[in-house]
Formats: C-alpha cells, sequence, structure tokens
C-alpha cells in the first residue's frame, strides 16, 4: 500500500497535460523518481516499492510546514521501516541551497529518510500547495487526497480502517471546480450564498460555526481590522476559537510581538473539548461577521462589540494576569561581546534559507529575531551584546538543540528559564 505526501509550490505553468493524473479511486500513474540521495538506488519507480507504504514527501527549503514534520516523519520511519518506506522529494527553489540543508538534517539529526532531487513530479502529478498526500493501497489504488498525515492516521491505514482527512484538489480542479461556496469580505456573511447558506448562523452579528465538509478550502481566511472598520464591516472566516478572542481583546490573531504578553490565550474552563482546536479538523473553529454604520464603526467599538458578542454566545470571561512561563535567555561570554562586535564597513546578510547565516554589521537584536521567526516559545537577549555584530552561525533554524551548539561556536548559548509575562486567560463566567 502506498501513501504518497506532496509538499511543494505551484508548478501548474509546468502542468504536463494528460488525463492520467493521480485520482481516488483509480490507478496511482507509475513514474520514476531519479536523483535518490540516502537510498539503496539513485533512481526507482513507484511500482518497485510494491509491498510497503510509499510515501512521497514533497517539500522546499522555504515551506515551514514541511521542516516541521521532519522529526515526525523520522520518528514514523525508525517505528514502521518494515511496512513503510518515506521518501522526501526535493522541490527547491534554490537547488544548492535545498541540498545543504537535508544534508545537514542528515549528518545533525540522524536523519534516515532519502530524499529524491527530482523537480518534474509536482507537475507530472498536478500537485499544489504544500503540504499535498496522496494514499495508495497495494494495488496501486488512490485512496486518499489530503494535507498531512501523523502516526495516529497511518496507523489506520496500516490496520485497514482508513481515516476520513479532508480532501485536498489538485492544481487543476482549483482552476476548474465548481467551488460551492465563495467569500467577500465587504458583504454580508451567508447572505446570497456569500460563505454559506443563510440557515446556518447561530447568533446574528454573525457567529457561524465552519463546517469543512461544507467548504471548499481547509484555509482560515482572516479580515485585516483596521482596514475593514473603516466600511463598518469586520468579517473572519474559519478562525480557531482562541483567535477569535484575540481579535476581539488584541485587534489581530495573536498579541502584538514585543506587547509583554504571552502568545496564547490560557484555557481554565470546565468543558475541555474547547482546548482541542484543530484548523486540519475544524474543531472549535468560527466564522463572524458584524456590519455597522460607517459612522460608528471604529477599531474600539468594532472589538468592544466583539467581546460583547463572544460573551453572549460563548459565555466565558476574560482577565488579564502576569503568570510564569518557560523561556530561553540568550548568553554570551566576556569574550564573545569583545569578538563578535563589529569591524565596520557595509551591511551585509548572507542566509543559507533554514540552515544558517553570515552577517556583517548586523544589530546584535537580529539573533534572538531571526531564532523567534522560526521558533515558538519565549526568547529573551541576556547577551550584553550592544551595538552591531559581525557573525557566523551555522545551525538549522527549527532545531533549538542544533541552533544551541551553532551559538555555543560563537560563545554564545540559549538557557532554560522562566519568565513573567502578561496573559489572557479565558474562564467560565460566574
Amino acid at each position: 500500500m502506498f501513501i504518497l505526501i506532496c509538499c511543494s509550490t505551484t508548478y501548474a505553468h509546468n502542468r504536463v497535460d494528460s488525463p492520467d493524473y493521480p485520482e481516488i479511486g483509480k490507478k496511482c500513474p507509475d513514474v520514476l523518481l531519479r536523483n535518490i540521495v540516502g537510498y539503496s538506488k539513485k533512481q526507482a519507480k513507484l511500482s518497485e516499492f510494491q509491498g510497503k507504504w510509499l510515501i512521497l514527501d514533497f517539500w522546499n527549503e522555504h515551506c515551514g510546514g514541511c521542516i516541521i514534520s521532519f522529526p515526525r516523519t523520522n520518528e514514523m520511519q525508525k517505528k514502521y521501516g518494515d511496512k513503510v518506506q518515506f521518501m522526501l522529494v526535493a522541490d527547491p527553489i534554490k537547488y544548492e541551497d535545498i541540498k545543504v540543508f537535508y544534508a545537514k538534517w542528515r549528518e545533525r539529526k540522524k536523519f534516515e529518510v532519502p530524499c529524491a532531487f527530482d523537480t518534474l513530479l509536482a507537475p507530472r502529478f498536478d500537485v499544489e500547495g504544500d503540504p499535498y498526500i496522496i494514499v495508495i493501497d497495494p494495488l496501486g489504488i488512490v485512496r486518499s487526497l489530503t494535507r498531512s498525515i501523523n502516526a495516529t492516521d497511518l496507523q489506520g491505514f496500516l490496520s485497514g480502517n482508513p481515516p476520513a482527512l479532508p480532501y485536498a484538489p489538485r492544481a487543476h480542479e482549483n482552476k476548474l471546480a465548481n467551488v460551492p461556496f465563495k467569500y467577500d469580505f465587504l458583504k454580508p456573511l451567508l447572505i446570497d450564498g456569500n460563505g454559506g447558506n443563510d440557515t446556518d448562523f447561530v447568533y446574528r452579528t454573525v457567529i457561524s460555526k465552519w463546517d469543512l465538509s461544507k467548504y471548499y478550502s481547509d484555509c482560515c481566511l482572516a479580515g485585516i481590522l483596521d482596514t475593514q472598520v473603516k466600511k463598518g464591516i469586520f468579517q473572519m472566516y474559519g478562525m480557531l476559537l482562541s483567535q477569535l478572542y484575540c481579535y476581539a481583546y488584541f485587534g489581530r490573531d495573536s498579541p502584538p510581538f514585543d506587547s509583554g504578553f504571552y502568545e496564547d490565550p490560557i484555557w481554565e474552563v470546565a468543558d475541555t473539548s474547547v482546548k482541542v482546536q484543530s484548523a486540519k479538523y475544524g474543531k472549535n473553529m468560527y466564522s463572524y461577521s458584524l456590519i455597522v454604520r460607517p459612522a460608528l464603526s471604529s477599531k474600539h467599538r468594532i472589538m468592544q462589540m466583539m467581546q460583547r458578542d463572544l460573551n453572549n454566545y460563548f459565555n466565558f470571561k476574560v482577565a488579564f494576569e502576569k503568570r510564569s512561563f518557560p523561556s530561553w535567555k540568550l548568553i554570551a561570554t566576556d569574550e564573545a561581546r569583545k569578538k563578535l562586535k563589529t569591524k565596520g564597513g557595509p551591511y551585509y546578510f548572507k542566509e543559507i534559507p533554514g540552515a544558517g547565516y553570515t552577517a556583517r554589521n548586523m544589530p546584535a537584536l537580529n539573533i534572538i529575531r531571526y531564532i523567534e521567526l522560526a521558533n515558538s516559545g519565549i526568547f529573551l537577549d541576556e547577551s550584553g551584546l550592544t551595538g552591531n555584530i559581525d557573525i557566523t552561525l551555522d545551525y538549522i533554524r527549527t532545531d533549538l538543540a542544533d541552533i544551541r551548539k551553532g551559538l555555543q561556536a560563537n560563545g554564545l548559548d540559549l538557557v532554560p528559564g522562566f519568565t513573567e509575562r502578561m496573559a489572557m486567560v479565558i474562564r467560565d463566567a460566574d
């Protein structure tokens, strides 16, 4: 049985006009994988993997979702190696960069998943967007087209109980499909077919439950509060409940950067199911629409109205409290502070995407900024570095252990600790 995971950018302009794309219920085309690294052969046809699951994971060096899945993919390869063969397929933005990135993962993380440096398969299979998964059974029949897969999903396929994963269309289908519902942020939600049927609302302003089975895409579509309120309207489609509360109290889907607030609301409610919020499966997702006279519209007023609506429907109360959270603190030795101080000259920055960078005359604070962009958590600068620096950092950008090795080579380090932050706490109303 085969599973194909396809993570790629759009290559519709290179697409081969052929009717035999992967299609649910039909046999998958027997294509050739080229330029394979880390496998017993440099090229192989899909049919040569029969008898095992085959998972093709299309990726590129700028795909954050692809990189985040690497550890999970590696663990599944180790656990199910006798039944499953995972295979990355490089779909590069820059060919040399992706080879360097992959080599670092193999060397430093004992990454056991081979990679085919083959740019032809994404357009051949009409793949669009990342990730993209094609599930194929032992006879080569396509059983599912979706966006992501985890160990539970994989075990379901192996045991004969395939999960009902959300459907993901191919590039050609995106252009030609008769989409049942479309969206216009400047028209009322659920009126005249805008985003759904007019009977789908659960509260009017409008608050409506987001049902993946009724919508063509699982993408979350958020309005820009500052822009929309000028027209007396604010609407969001397919947002997690946490994001709704952030919009109501911060005017955006998360607290502002450098605001001193923890990045996610803390839920202290009796109904633990509320804490299960998933964009993949549509858990605790809603759409929201508010339209008022432009003369009465302002960002502050819209946020107040949204707070009222959320309180009326969900019956939670919001408090802002100081809490202690795990954090990482950047430190530096006295020698490093002297050594890294810039020697001057024009600003220079050269990055190998996701795999490190060399910088000259760069603000020292940017060390933390680049780490924060690719990793969740709280990062504090306690290095004592001031002004600009010259530095070369060699690390896998999304792996904290590898980041620490790169920092340590420069006399720097990230050490764990705790720090106090303000947090939005959501509780049951009294």
